[in-house]
């Protein structure tokens, strides 16, 4: 099972991730220094993580899970104010850099695509499975 998902820290940022091995136990590859910058010592006494599925498929090919970056733009998580998506998360990924603010500029085709996130409020609608 391929999966993509979304993980949320207690304080509310976010890191967007695929797994081509659907692993219960793995939880993508934030930048940990990052992190632990939010965190003072007594927080992470106590420190819930959680880990959503956003899709999955049995069938899909590793450029359909590459759609992870739809998300990633989606949820703005390459936004050092909202996630823990950084530069080396992003190499090679074309059309995001970490921490930008305004959107990108769009092509007509990325343009349709943004209307459509827009309009309904998610990149590939509901969580499904294929």
């Amino acid at each position: 099972m391929k999966v993509i998902y979304k993980i949320t820290y207690p304080n509310g940022k976010i890191y967007i991730g695929k797994d081509v091995t659907d692993n219960i136990n793995y939880f993508g590859s934030a930048d940990s220094r990052l992190i632990q910058k939010d965190f003072t010592r007594d927080d992470r006494k106590d420190f819930v993580i959680r880990k959503q599925t956003l899709r999955e498929s049995d069938t899909a090919s590793d450029a359909e899970v590459n759609r992870q970056v739809e998300y990633i733009r989606h949820y703005q998580s390459n936004d050092a104010a909202v996630g823990y998506i950084n530069g080396r998360n992003l190499r090679g990924v074309e059309g995001l850099s970490p921490t930008y603010r305004e959107p990108p500029r769009f092509t007509s085709n990325s343009k349709l695509t943004y209307l459509i996130i827009q309009e309904t409020g998610n990149p590939m609608g509901s969580p499904k499975r294929t």
